[in-house]
């Protein structure tokens, strides 16, 4: 008897579901993109319970006719291709014919589209379908889709989605990316009934607008513009300025003929084009749309089409390299006139993200005076956490000879060996430690109250993480309150700061999705991150009783060897393994 078996439609169904409908987010992404195709120029995404309960997508486009309308959840019925030569040439967003009858087979649906002269609702509950035809309203052209209680009929895959606060987070995130693609559309986001976005339409190009209009002036104000126009391709947009850097790519935006796409290779062009013109950090921000022939390149290669193929890599790297390259010298050569500064005051109501501050005093660098942000408004004095106390620290320590280089490490000789130290690694674990043993012993951290609370502009999805840690954050000295929409109010901040810059501290801690951890994790993560953000930078030239006293605390630490985060803080080279390298083993 033959082992191999067919599978039934229903089971092919959902295995083709698992690959397009991965979480609540696969969902708005395919039908914003939908919207997008029927030309629409106003859409509203609808989210109850990040979407588990409800998704819903509102637009103004062409409408289905109503023989359309009767097949379009039909597995690989699509209107965007018909042949397999227009595989080669794809235009729309959408074209595999894939993704409705994939959101069908693991949810309930329900679809009114109207066109000049008819409407028509389609209903699937429970994999039935029922249809509907009625006369159109005036001026009523457009489409409603409905998901409801998604994933009702492979509960499994709801025990691999993650919390709802990051369920919604990512979203957020492709809603941002589609209406950075298409400024020409006026795109809202709802959630549990409360305007999250309303980004109102622009023109196609106006991407700095958009960028305003979810971020902010802080980060407008910090953009460059890009233009350039090759005989092959053209690239436009902005890139940051060389000071607003990230950790992450979070902030690296790809698009291919207004396409949103994950692009390793654009990427490394704009990084090598900063390194080539102005050094920085961490990781460039970008947001750039490349023009490019439909036959140059292929959307074919991906499951949800987030990656893209090119004809010719090599050009699409020295063209986008070349268009940053020339952006950054035009802005040097005149950066004391800032062209891209502007006062513009949008009317509406939008949430702002301050998720790219200056990050120049993070690991790494040299910590300059002109990234203090809080100098004018705090007193501060950092009795308690200053590395270079040499009161109490006893007389062998004197004895044990040292020395710094790079200002950057400690090399110590140990009788027969040398241990080499990373000073920002060790005075961040001895600041953890010191913290975590306060909060033990439930001993209150010690903190300095600021001259003027400072206001924190988070994003909506930040700042309902914000309000399910919120004791978590009061443990560890930072005195935070919700102070008016995604906005909190700082009064007091742990010694241990100094004057670091809290905006991109509480930032980077609220990024880090604390939602999926338990409040052990969540704790160790943010005094990880408090701990680093006060510590020794690389490149401090240290002070002979400053490296004494550090090197005395870091041996009295539970764990010296490693700093909260896994890096190594010592490593050790015995004698015998500098002789080795002198070739000097064997000899006198």
């Amino acid at each position: 008897m033959s082992k191999i078996k067919i599978l039934s439609p229903d089971v092919v169904a959902k295995i083709a579901a698992g690959e397009v409908v991965e979480r609540p987010a696969s969902v708005v992404k395919e039908l914003v993109e939908n919207s997008i195709d029927a030309l629409s120029n106003q859409i509203t995404v609808k989210i109850n319970d990040s979407g588990l309960e409800l998704i819903e997508v509102i637009d103004n486009g062409k409408g289905m006719s109503q023989d359309d309308a009767r097949i379009a959840f039909t597995q690989h019925s699509t209107s965007k291709i018909f042949s397999a030569d227009d595989l080669n040439a794809i235009t729309t967003l959408g074209f595999r014919g894939e993704a409705l009858s994939s959101i069908a087979s693991v949810a309930d649906i329900i679809m009114k589209t109207n066109q000049k002269k008819e409407s028509s609702e389609l209903t699937i509950l429970n994999g039935k379908e029922e249809f509907t035809v009625s006369k159109a309203e005036k001026g009523s052209a457009g489409t409603i889709i409905s998901v409801k209680e998604l994933f009702k009929r492979i509960p499994a895959r709801k025990k691999f989605l993650r919390s709802q606060a990051t369920e919604f987070k990512q979203i957020a995130d492709i809603f941002i990316k589609h209406a950075l693609a298409r400024p020409d559309i006026h795109f809202k986001l709802i959630h549990n009934g409360k305007e999250i976005y309303n980004l109102p339409k622009l023109q196609l190009n106006d991407i700095k607008t958009r960028i305003f209009d979810i971020w902010g002036k802080k980060i407008a104000d910090k953009l460059i513009p890009v233009t350039f126009n090759g005989p092959e391709m053209q690239v436009a947009g902005a890139i940051g300025h060389p000071e607003l850097t990230r950790r992450d790519k979070s902030m690296q935006f790809t698009f291919l003929n207004s396409r949103p796409v994950n692009s390793s290779l654009v990427s490394k062009a704009v990084e090598e084009a900063f390194h080539a013109t102005k050094p920085i950090e961490f990781q460039p921000i970008f947001f750039l749309n490349l023009v490019i022939s439909p036959q140059n390149i292929d959307v074919n290669v991906h499951p949800r089409k987030l990656e893209i193929k090119f004809n010719d890599t090599r050009s699409v790297f020295v063209n986008v390299k070349r268009a940053v390259e020339k952006a950054l010298n035009d802005f040097l050569s005149t950066s004391v006139k800032r062209t891209f500064e502007f006062e513009y005051k949008p009317k509406i109501t939008t949430y702002k993200d301050n998720t790219l501050k200056d990050r120049s005093t993070t690991y790494g660098k040299h910590l300059h005076s002109n990234t203090n942000v809080i100098n004018k408004s705090l007193q501060f004095s950092a009795e308690l956490f200053r590395p270079v106390k040499s009161d109490g620290v006893p007389k062998t320590i004197s004895d044990i000879k040292f020395a710094q280089f790079f200002n950057t490490f400690i090399i110590i000789e140990k009788s027969n060996e040398l241990l080499f130290i990373d000073q920002h690694a060790a005075d961040e674990r001895i600041k953890y430690e010191k913290i975590m043993k306060n909060i033990k012993k439930k001993e209150n951290i010690v903190i300095q109250h600021l001259l003027v609370p400072q206001t924190i502009e988070l994003s909506h999805a930040d700042f309902e993480i914000f309000k399910e840690n919120t004791e978590v954050f009061r443990n560890i000295g930072l005195e935070l309150e919700p102070f008016g929409k995604n906005t909190l109010k700082l009064s007091a901040i742990p010694k241990v700061l100094g004057d670091f810059d809290i905006n991109s501290f509480i930032q980077e801690i609220l990024e880090r999705e604390l939602t999926d951890f338990d409040q052990k994790e969540v704790l160790h993560t943010i005094v990880a991150s408090m701990a680093c953000h006060g510590s020794i930078r690389a490149g401090k030239k240290m002070h002979k009783e400053e490296i004494e006293a550090m090197i005395q605390q870091l041996f009295e630490c539970e764990k010296p060897y490693s700093c909260p985060h896994g890096r190594p803080i010592i490593w050790e080279m015995s004698r015998y393994e500098v002789e080795k390298r002198f070739k000097r083993t064997g000899f006198c």
